[in-house]
């Protein structure tokens, strides 16, 4: 029926009433062979929701961020190999990148990063990096594939957390020890602490 809709020229990009266009459909039910004909007459991989409600959280999906938000790595394989953009931001900032590593996908981390996802852009309000929130998730296999993508150890979000402190706070000794064994200064976390024991012993007069 899609085939049959399509070579008839319907529109593969018209959007509904919600902003989503046939693909981020097809993707959201993982229907790889549906989003690979949509594609072949002429769907957009880059097409982004564009939802009538101011600041929706769905505003700015690309078909890549719905397909790594399903966990939906054939999918994410296809849209790599069309070429579709794998950095794109939405409105809290987060790329592709960052919704894989919250979903704690490693396969489709390693795909992202392969197609050159950054592995140091900053999303949310915080600024955290895709290698914050691994450390904070405790997502060991992903810690790897992104060092080995040369993510930046000692980046350090808003409030001045970096991995490495995340990850002890979070109560992660396996994802301390790597990231040490990677190189990260552990003195940074040292001085984090006694500033913040600071500010509450402060606090506490």
């Amino acid at each position: 029926m899609t085939q049959l809709l399509l070579e008839l020229e319907a529109d593969a990009n018209l959007r509904g009433t919600h902003g989503s266009a046939p693909l981020h459909l097809a993707v959201e039910k993982g229907e790889t062979e549906i989003c690979r004909l949509l594609c072949r007459f002429g769907a957009d991989t880059d097409i982004a929701v564009d939802s009538c409600k101011k600041n929706s959280p769905s505003t700015g999906w690309t078909p890549l961020f719905v397909a790594a938000q399903s966990k939906h790595a054939d999918i994410v394989d296809l849209l790599c190999e069309l070429g579709a953009d794998v950095n794109p931001q939405i409105l809290d900032g987060r790329t592709p990148l960052h919704v894989a590593v919250q979903k704690g996908s490693a396969r489709i981390c390693g795909r992202l990063l392969q197609a050159q996802a950054d592995p140091n852009a900053r999303g949310l309000k915080a600024g955290w990096t895709p290698l914050h929130i691994a450390a904070h998730q405790g997502h060991t296999e992903i810690v790897i594939f992104l060092c080995d993508s040369h993510a930046d150890l000692e980046s350090a979000s808003s409030d001045g957390r970096t991995p490495l402190f995340m990850a002890a706070q979070a109560g992660h000794p396996e994802a301390v020890d790597l990231l040490i064994s990677m190189g990260a200064a552990i003195d940074t976390v040292i001085s984090i602490a006694t500033k913040a024991e600071i500010a509450l012993q402060a606090s506490l007069g």
